[in-house]
């Protein structure tokens, strides 16, 4: 048997009966259950919605979302583990927070690196980029992290660039044979062409065929 009632009127349900409320225009909709006669209303309209493990796999992660994996964050934002209560959502939760709120020695392990990001070791930094050591003040971070920067961040030209910071790309020198990224080359004497010294030899992009 079920019984309807207005929000407004009280009915204590008897036993094995369930009691449906139906609101007035206002919160959703209730089904009280008998039996000790004290049932729990229904939840109103606009609750809190679970949090979500797979958040940062079906959206893009800003700051203070998560579950969020290595990667699922958005630019200049870093997943830290294990923050999820200082949001909101469960304590276990890895959460996207602004690069430097957490300096990570592992960020390049874990994650793509791009301008500004450390700390870095050679061959971590994005395509174009060096990972140029000692200069995490300039970017909030520790002053003794490596941090990627575009090689015409460095202050003079580096003969050892692509030895020390690489593998090298386009433009990048001085370099030897082996120095450079994949489908790229390593080629003698052209350093003038990208305002490097003109015996510095250059990473360019290999030669069809």
């Amino acid at each position: 048997m079920t019984i309807s009632a207005t929000a407004s009127n009280t009915v204590q349900p008897p036993e094995d009966v369930t009691l449906t409320i139906t609101g007035d225009g206002g919160g959703g909709g209730g089904v009280i259950t008998g039996g000790d006669g004290n049932g729990g209303g229904g939840g109103g309209d606009g609750g809190t919605a679970a949090p979500d493990p797979d958040y940062c796999v079906n959206n893009p992660c800003g700051l203070g979302d998560g579950d969020c994996d290595p990667g699922q964050c958005g630019p200049r934002l870093v997943c830290v583990n294990d923050v999820g209560a200082q949001y909101g959502l469960p304590a276990h939760y890895d959460v996207c927070e602004a690069r430097g709120s957490r300096p990570d020695p592992d960020y390049c392990v874990n994650n793509a690196c791009g301008l500004g990001d450390g700390d870095c070791d050679p061959g971590q930094c994005a395509s174009g980029l060096v990972c140029v050591n000692d200069v995490g003040a300039q970017y909030g971070l520790p002053a003794h992290y490596d941090v990627c920067e575009t090689p015409s961040d460095d202050p003079a030209p580096n003969p050892d660039l692509c030895m020390t910071y690489g593998p090298c790309g386009v433009g990048q020198g001085d370099c030897d044979p082996g120095q450079c990224n994949a489908g790229l080359v390593c080629v003698n004497d052209v350093g003038a062409q990208y305002d490097l010294p003109a015996y510095y030899d250059v990473c360019e992009v290999a030669p069809a065929g």
